[in-house]
């Protein structure tokens, strides 16, 4: 049989053929100083903007806190027109030190340690289909 763990936004089942099914998400449109919420931990986070937008300068991501710790996103621009600056800060760390320019269809991984938040893979240009 299959398992299932969480429930609502959270759950992921395990089929009886050892798939593994994730929740999906809501895409989040960011406006201007919007905070991610990190509620696509081992997921896909989708987010667009109505406009060109900059996220909050102190907490780019939810808050970093115990609960996310191990927390990782595939965090995508579903936008196919916006950029969407994610601001480095005390609580978001790029690998270069400066804010990320998230174009249309591109895709960054971020991960938390629980105090902070991390980018961990390189930004991912892709071309919208």
């Amino acid at each position: 049989g299959a398992a299932q763990f969480g429930s609502g936004a959270t759950k992921s089942t395990f089929t009886a053929t050892g798939q593994l099914l994730m929740q999906r998400t809501a895409t989040q449109t960011i406006a201007a100083g919007n905070t991610i919420t990190a509620n696509a931990c081992g997921g896909i986070k989708r987010i667009d903007a109505g406009g060109a937008v900059t996220t909050d300068t102190t907490n780019t991501f939810t808050a970093p806190a115990e609960a996310n710790a191990g927390c990782c996103m595939d965090v995508i621009n579903v936008d196919t027109v916006d950029t969407i600056p994610l601001d480095t800060n005390a609580n978001f760390n790029t690998a270069a030190g400066a804010d990320v320019a998230l174009g249309p269809c591109d895709i960054i991984r971020v991960c938390s340690d629980g105090t902070n938040w991390f980018q961990i893979s390189a930004l991912l240009a892709l071309t919208c289909a």
